[in-house]
């Protein structure tokens, strides 16, 4: 199994709990009598810091179980927001996307193709922790689905679909076909 980074979305989960952990601080402090005049006795102050260990113990716990289990799991389909519906998607179907001023249009293998209003940058991420690599400012394309790479910087899908790689990113893609290809 690859190590899977974890996404900012993902942290933004762990964050959140923490913030949630704040809160609970929060609501304990009055537990122990402690008022905002700060006219708590040193016993109050180590009985309130006690609880809130407790409590932040077992908020990390918690989050960090979470944080494992994300990174557990292998996310083999693409859950898009189309404008009148939500669209599953299948990674291993998924051939290319491309993207159009802020739109991403999804080419799968079967012939369909899907418009979701977000940029490509913004499922850049969790594609390229699967079997896809973004050879062009506007393309993303699946590893599986490159029949040939001609060197003067043109990727043949098996499709016939030609998609082009660009100079700055070239060294980084033909890293990734040759390391991907050898798993």
């Amino acid at each position: 199994m690859r190590k899977k980074e974890i996404t900012q979305k993902e942290a933004g989960k762990v964050v959140g709990g923490l913030n949630q952990a704040t809160i609970g601080i929060k609501k304990i402090i009055p537990w122990v009598g402690i008022r905002d005049d700060r006219s708590a006795s040193d016993t109050q102050l180590a009985a309130a810091l006690d609880k809130v260990n407790k409590l932040s113990v077992e908020i990390l716990k918690q989050q960090l179980k979470t944080v494992k289990q994300v990174l557990n799991s292998t996310s083999e389909t693409l859950i898009l927001s189309l404008q009148d519906s939500f669209q599953v998607i299948d990674l291993k179907d998924l051939m290319y996307c491309e993207s159009d001023k802020g739109y991403t249009t999804f080419y799968l293998s079967n012939g369909k193709k899907h418009l979701a209003s977000k940029s490509l940058k913004e499922f850049e991420e969790q594609l390229t922790q699967n079997s896809f690599t973004r050879p062009h400012q506007s393309f993303i394309v699946n590893l599986k689905f490159i029949e040939k790479y001609d060197k003067s910087g043109t990727i043949y899908l098996k499709s016939g679909k030609k998609i082009p790689v660009s100079s700055r990113k070239k060294d980084n893609f033909i890293t990734r076909l040759f390391t991907w290809n050898k798993k």
